[in-house]
């Protein structure tokens, strides 16, 4: 039953049972009436001693219409007209109370000001607010933008402040000779997502950078889409766009709408591209969809690809080192020709099996645990060991990569073994050289030392002594210019920057050395370049000249003035210096010896003589 019949219904059942409580009430005053007018009738007729007849009768008949008429309207009629009137109001007001119920759109009565006289319920979950607070309010606060008569679009605001697209629909009404207006408000949120959607989808076909075609039954193009045009301006058109397409599209339509393929796909070479189609059936419609994809990069850089491999592949085939990969099981994939001729065979009789059949246990059993440590971390295998291999021992040295598949997994490890026999017999070949030489250097009489970047990076122990210090432990890695006297240590930092930077400088030099408790001694050095633990360095070779300047000095003839005592110097002739110096600083400076004044036994006794003092042993200094 809808809506409207339960209304009707409704009103008639309460207007029945109204008549049917009025109804006594209605009958009792209609028989008094009539029964009172039938008594005056008779009683006038009595009055007026009329005879009883057929003028008689309707004499009264008259009289008695006349006399109840008033009384009857009064009393019987006009309650039952303003009853039936009531009955149809609330049959009106009942119809439209369900229809405003029964509707999803919000609909709000204004009057003439504008304020808010009715709102149906569904104007609550619509814009949030409770019915009792909207009467009264301006309509402006649900609809900011206001409304005009038709149906136009407005922007609904909700008791939270937030907006929503609205379809609203106005009208003017008059009751009772008030004008209103009548507003229908309906939520056009989904509708907007719809069309938004449909729009959206719509929008694919146009804006995809990919040709997309439709075709019917027949093969015949029925849609292109911008792309498609776009591709066939670009290569010369405007020829018919089946040119872009396979030549047996009609085939392909027809096997792809009857089920045979749901995804038949095809290639096209057209110029310099190539084309890859997919076909999509849309039994119902009976079209099939064609889409279109530009592979000519992906051809490109698969021909690129396989070039790529082939070239690496030859390189690994023709490299001098053994390159292999092995899978997580241990498994060899592939083995150079290299790799397999160290174990004389072929690679095709290494490829399928266990690196267990190449090599000894111990080996095995390392190798088990490095791939499982990286395919776990992912950390580099490298080792330098010694391998029996085709019946010899080898030194290797080998680097092992994890290989990922699309998902980062590892899989498998690609390994680089090179033989490094040779070089691990010259490393120990040169450990051995260099062990004879520190063996040579460390009982040599004179002192040897390593100097780089101005700091003492090696000293033999006779270098170690002569310094002052107990152990070469203690003098290394201290400043070089710390044994070197204030006077030359510019000097031979001098030679050192020149020597450094590749200048000529002298080999071969005297200066002043100092000791650790800060006494100076003269040397000689004899310095040259040498590359030290793989970076440059000078090694220098210190002679002690105390002895030899004390020798020189007391072998050699020197003039003294017969008058004031004083030696002839020649060194100093070639300084440009006074040759004539006194015997103490002679002495001083071509020696250690420290002077001091005392006499000898014979001056002494003459000059306790001469000053008339008693005999006595001349002190040991003064």
């Amino acid at each position: 039953m809808s809506a409207s019949w339960q209304v009707h219904w409704i009103s008639s059942v309460l207007a029945r049972r109204e008549l049917s409580r009025l109804a006594p009430d209605i009958l009792i005053r209609t028989l008094l009436i009539v029964g009172v007018g039938e008594f005056l009738a008779m009683v006038v007729f009595g009055l007026l001693h009329v005879r009883w007849g057929l003028w008689a009768a309707l004499l009264d008949v008259f009289v008695l219409t006349l006399v109840t008429s008033g009384p009857l309207y009064w009393f019987v009629l006009r309650p039952a007209a303003q009853l039936a009137t009531r009955a149809a109001a609330a049959s009106a007001e009942a119809h439209f109370q369900a229809v405003v119920e029964a509707v999803s759109d919000a609909i709000l009565v204004t009057d003439a000001a504008g304020a808010i006289a009715f709102v149906n319920p569904a104007a609550e979950p619509m814009f949030g607010f409770e019915l009792k607070k909207l009467l009264g309010w301006p309509l402006s606060v649900l609809l900011p933008r206001g409304t005009r008569p038709g149906r136009t679009e407005a922007e609904g605001c909700r008791q939270d402040g937030s907006r929503f697209p609205a379809e609203v629909s106005t009208r003017v009404a008059v009751v009772g000779g008030q004008e209103y207006r009548v507003t229908v408000v309906r939520d056009i949120t989904r509708r907007r997502q719809a069309e938004w959607e449909l729009a959206r989808l719509a929008s694919f076909p146009r804006l995809d950078p990919n040709p997309i075609l439709e075709c019917d039954a027949e093969g015949r193009v029925t849609f292109t889409n911008p792309a498609a045009i776009r591709l066939l301006q670009s290569l010369g058109g405007p020829e018919p766009i089946a040119r872009l397409l396979p030549a047996n599209l009609p085939e392909l339509v027809r096997g792809c709408l009857g089920g045979c393929d749901d995804n038949c796909r095809a290639e096209t070479v057209v110029d310099t591209r190539t084309l890859l189609w997919s076909f999509h059936p849309l039994p119902d419609l009976q079209r099939v969809r064609v889409y279109g994809i530009d592979i000519t990069q992906r051809k490109r850089a698969e021909e690129a690809l396989r070039a790529s491999e082939e070239r690496y592949r030859t390189l690994a085939e023709s490299a001098p080192d053994a390159i292999f990969v092995v899978d997580r099981a241990g498994v060899f994939q592939y083995v150079n020709r290299f790799a397999a001729a160290q174990h004389r065979r072929k690679p095709e009789e290494m490829v399928g099996r266990s690196v267990q059949e190449f090599f000894p246990p111990e080996i095995t059993a390392r190798w088990e645990r490095g791939l499982a440590n990286m395919a776990r971390t992912g950390e580099l295998i490298f080792e330098e060991e010694k391998v029996p291999i085709g019946g010899a021992e080898l030194w290797l040295s080998t680097k092992v990569v994890p290989l990922r598949d699309a998902t980062g997994e590892v899989t498998a490890a690609l390994g680089i073994s090179r033989d490094i026999t040779e070089r691990k017999r010259a490393e120990e070949a040169l450990r051995e050289s260099e062990e004879r030489f520190r063996q040579l250097v460390e009982t040599l009489p004179v002192a040897v030392r390593v100097i780089q970047d101005g700091k003492v990076a090696f000293t033999n122990p006779t270098g170690a002594t002569l310094y002052g210090y107990e152990s070469p432990a203690e003098i290394i890695g201290v400043d070089a210019f710390v044994s070197v006297s204030e006077q030359d240590a510019p000097r031979l930092r001098e030679f050192m920057q020149k020597r450094a930077a590749g200048e000529e400088v002298p080999t071969r030099f005297e200066f002043r050395a100092r000791r650790r408790d800060g006494s100076e001694f003269p040397a000689d050095a004899v310095v040259t370049r040498i590359c030290y633990r793989g970076q440059p360095a000078s090694l220098a070779v210190l002679l002690d000249l105390t002895e030899r300047k004390r020798l020189r000095l007391f072998e050699s003839l020197l003039p003294v003035c017969c008058l004031c005592g004083k030696v002839r110097d020649d060194t100093k002739k070639k300084t440009g210096q006074p040759p004539w110096r006194p015997l103490e600083e002679y002495v001083v400076e071509h020696s250690d010896a420290d002077l001091t004044h005392t006499f000898c036994p014979d001056c002494y006794r003459v000059y306790r003589e001469r000053e008339g003092l008693p005999p006595a042993e001349p002190p040991e200094s003064l």
